[in-house]
């Protein structure tokens, strides 16, 4: 029964043919427009559309409404298939659109909705209309203007990626609904999130020869960037292509670049006034909770529309809209920018993403810098290496014996008298006692990561597209660990928390930029984690790179995907709508060069800042706001806040800081 119901909605969301059949959503007063989705014009929709969203939300209300009336007469399984044929039984358009979100939000949310899975991206990806039927491979890809853009094409147009920033947005809605409600620091998760993917984006620009993102701030400017979406569809959706160097217009509804220009406008009065306007009384702007309020009111969500009033309108997702708009024809209503699913193939998105985000970090300027004075008494171990030890995965499971677990190995090798010794880049022989007298053992370890573009391969599992195939590039990096050696210098047992940073540091050989060190908008979260150390004693905290806190786990090589999910087992006790949420493992760290992109790699030593225990599913770091965020420290500390002084200086004056310089070298292009 579970197939059954996975399969219809596997049908329903376009993983396979698209329904037929439909009627009006008369519950949310909408009329019928249509018989036929190929004979239907208008507006789609939108989640960028603050209405939309509205409508979303109630459908998936009466969703849960229903599912809890039909619980206890049937399955699980046969209320999501009950609950699917009203969706697809609707008509129209713009509500079609509307109840296939709110099913989507449903699905993920609601305990009976649990039972299936939003079908993944590619799967939905898969009808390329008519041409594929005579063709047996296609190459999914836009194109950029100017055509340098296109040097970053593998990485915009990557389709889990994609699929990332698609289901954040659905399991963090901006609308509440009875199965979800607007999470603890959701704006401040909101900024966060999207500022990391442009510190990943940025770093791939400097990698490829191209300047940094730069932001959009005057609306009157033509959008210098175009972009064809080419074949992509998403379901029975296309898109339009948008030309280089068009400029905003006037949307649906009425609304202007002006208007636009006064909402953009109320937000610079808030961050230098530090308050938000429009409720019944002002709302100060204060440490990490000014920025989730700015978030909140930015993005929007409904629970900063509640506060505000909607005196801030719809910031961010107006900016979507308009773009979305620009070559718009009745065939296709809507550019990329208007689907979560498709939007960050666009390059404007990122400058679009850079402008909002410009809104967050002015404000964060205006906050006082971290004082490091309080941090556990902790210090690192190691001579160059400053205490961070780069391990190739592959080298290290070839040297460790089959009866030691590699934790203790590291251990061996690094801790005890081998603590204070330089690691960085060394083949370090050994003995140790595994029961049986000591056992001569070796170390290697390296300062060099290395990358490869790879080519991934779509299975066409429809039946009249059976044995067809899409393919796509995409970066695959050669699997790492890497160990933190820290003394605990109390007297009594403490848990401390690890953050691991990477930045671009200098590009061709070249000398370390200290302008890029010191640019705090440029380090990405790789990690972070807990150890628990003993008083007085070295300890060796080892994490391999596919337990990284940022990434999608379990961790997958896009490389053949024939099924519709690329899940674990569905009696997984863990598996829930979060083992879905996260950044690609294979685009956790730069490509780099051929030559070798040189990166700082840091470490930050926090107390026990009650970190939820890294399962095997999910992010905590991108997904991890369920109840509340599993980290007491504001989204992406210490680079939150404007640095006291150089980073290099601000490390060499502070003991629970380490840093080091490594290489990012990637294979040439085949």
């Amino acid at each position: 029964m579970a197939g059954d119901a996975q399969g219809k909605v596997n049908e329903l969301l376009g993983a396979t043919a698209a329904p037929t059949g439909r009627k009006a959503l008369e519950n949310l007063g909408f009329e019928a427009t249509g018989t036929g989705r190929t004979q239907e014009t208008g507006p789609r929709f939108s989640v960028f559309n603050t209405h939309h969203m509205d409508a979303a939300a109630a459908f998936a209300d009466s969703l849960s409404a229903e599912a809890q009336m039909l619980k206890g007469q049937t399955s699980d399984d046969e209320i999501v298939m009950i609950l699917a044929d009203r969706v697809s039984a609707q008509d129209g358009a713009l509500q079609r659109g509307i109840a296939e979100h709110g099913f989507k939000l449903f699905i993920t949310h609601n305990p009976v909705g649990a039972v299936v899975r939003v079908p993944n991206l590619m799967s939905r990806m898969a009808p390329f209309k008519a041409n594929m039927m005579q063709e047996s491979t296609v190459e999914l890809g836009g194109i950029a203007e100017p055509a340098e853009e296109n040097r970053l094409n593998w990485f915009r147009e990557d389709p889990i990626a994609n699929e990332h920033h698609e289901h954040w947005h659905i399991v963090y809605p901006t609308r509440e609904t009875a199965d979800r409600p607007i999470q603890d620091r959701h704006g401040e998760l909101f900024f966060y999130m999207h500022a990391q993917m442009l510190a990943r984006y940025d770093a791939e620009r400097m990698a490829a020869g191209l300047a940094r993102v730069q932001p959009f701030a005057d609306y009157t400017q033509p959008l210098v960037a175009g972009y064809d979406p080419g074949r992509l569809q998403i379901g029975t959706e296309s898109y339009a292509p948008r030309l280089a160097d068009q400029s905003w217009g006037p949307i649906p509804g009425g609304e202007t670049p002006a208007d636009h220009e006064a909402i953009r406008d109320k937000f610079d009065i808030a961050v230098v006034t530090l308050q938000l306007t429009g409720g019944s009384a002002p709302l100060p702007l204060s440490g990490h909770a000014g920025s989730d309020a700015l978030g909140a009111a930015n993005e929007p969500n409904s629970k900063g529309l509640n506060q505000h009033n909607q005196h801030y309108g719809n910031h961010h997702g107006g900016g979507h809209m308009f773009t979305a708009y620009l070559g718009a024809t009745d065939e296709k209503p809507f550019g990329v920018m208007a689907n979560t699913a498709t939007a960050i193939r666009d390059p404007f998105f990122w400058q679009w993403h850079k402008h909002v985000d410009d809104i967050n970090f002015r404000y964060q300027e205006t906050q006082p810098s971290h004082d490091f004075a309080e941090a556990p008494p902790v210090i690192f171990g190691g001579g160059d290496d400053e205490g961070i030890v780069l391990m190739d995965e592959a080298s290290l499971e070839a040297n460790v014996p089959d009866n030691i677990p590699q934790d203790a190995y590291l251990q061996f090798a690094l801790g005890n008298e081998r603590f204070t010794l330089s690691a960085a880049k060394a083949n370090i022989a050994f003995q140790a006692d595994l029961g049986e007298g000591p056992v001569p053992l070796r170390l290697e370890t390296t300062d060099v990561l290395s990358t490869e573009m790879r080519k991934g391969v779509f299975e066409l599992f429809a039946p009249d597209l059976s044995g067809k195939q899409f393919t796509y590039p995409y970066l695959w990096h050669h699997p790492f660990r890497y160990a933190v050696r820290l003394l605990n210098q109390s007297a009594v047992t403490q848990t401390v928390t690890v953050r691991i940073f990477l930045c671009p540091a200098a590009v061709g050989g070249g000398a370390i930029n200290d302008g890029w060190l010191n640019e705090r908008r440029l380090w990405i979260e790789l990690d972070k984690f807990e150890a628990l150390l003993q008083p007085s004693e070295p300890t060796v905290a080892s994490r391999r790179d596919k337990s990284s806190s940022v990434i999608r786990r379990p961790v997958f090589e896009p490389h053949h995907v024939t099924d519709v999910n690329y899940l674990p087992e569905q009696d997984d006790p863990e598996y829930n709508p979060f083992c879905e949420c996260g950044w690609p493992y294979h685009l956790l760290i730069p490509r780099g060069t051929v030559e070798g992109m040189q990166f700082a790699l840091l470490a930050v030593i926090t107390g026990d800042d009650n970190l939820v225990p890294q399962g095997h599913c999910g992010s905590i770091s991108f997904c991890g706001a369920r109840d509340q965020y599993p980290d007491i420290k504001p989204m992406g500390y210490p680079f939150d806040r404007p640095l006291a002084k150089p980073i290099r200086e601000l490390v060499a004056d502070t003991p629970t800081m380490a840093m080091r310089f490594i290489t990012i070298k990637t294979a040439p292009d085949p």
